[in-house]
């Protein structure tokens, strides 16, 4: 029983990431949601990995960027830019 309800969480866990990482595809590529997910799971059958560990590196990745460019941004100023080496 215990184990069932693991599995229950995990899934409910995974398809919330997907629904996230989907929303961000979606408003940073301009797709739609089935675009998004069809991405999505070319992704996991490329890398042979689960949608819901794509889906959870890919929103990582866009957060990490998206804050790097906020601090960036912020700690030198508008007429600054970082190029990466």
């Amino acid at each position: 029983m215990r184990e069932e309800l693991d599995r229950a969480r995990l899934s409910l866990v995974e398809r919330k990431t997907v629904d996230r990482a989907k929303g961000l595809l979606m408003e940073q590529k301009a797709l739609s949601e089935e675009a998004a997910y069809k991405l999505l799971r070319k992704l996991a059958m490329d890398q042979n990995k689960r949608i819901g560990e794509v889906a959870a590196r890919d929103r990582h990745l866009r957060q990490g960027a998206e804050t790097l460019t906020v601090v960036l941004s912020v700690s030198e100023g508008p007429h600054r830019r970082w190029q990466p080496a």
